[in-house]
């Protein structure tokens, strides 16, 4: 379950993001199970792939502020900078709740590919 601050957080910096003119066709924030870290997706063009990186909504705020000025110039050094920090591993997922021999015939039906 996504924590509230987190996704306030994610939400307030989409806003700045948006704000900038960088926003969420090119970087987008996301909220997470913890109050203090926030997900950042977006395109890298160094490792050519979508890449989810974990981040501190705080220091990344007080990182952008005096970058500001210069929207585009910030978005490259913040791309460098998260192409640094390793890649969000997936959220566990939950497995099926039966065995497929334990399914009614009706659901077993419907899960056949």
């Amino acid at each position: 379950m996504i924590n509230a601050k987190s996704y306030i957080a994610a939400r307030n910096i989409n806003d700045v993001l948006s704000q900038l003119g960088i926003g969420p066709w090119l970087m987008k924030a996301y909220g997470t199970e913890v109050e203090d870290r926030i997900i950042i997706q977006y395109r890298s063009e160094e490792l050519g792939e979508t890449r989810q990186v974990m981040a501190e909504p705080r220091k990344l705020v007080a990182w952008m502020r005096p970058r500001a000025t210069r929207p585009r110039f910030m978005l490259h050094e913040l791309k460098e900078i998260l192409d640094r920090k390793p890649v969000r591993p997936a959220p566990p997922q939950q497995g099926m709740l039966w065995k497929k021999e334990e399914l009614p015939p009706m659901v077993d039906w419907t899960l056949r590919d």
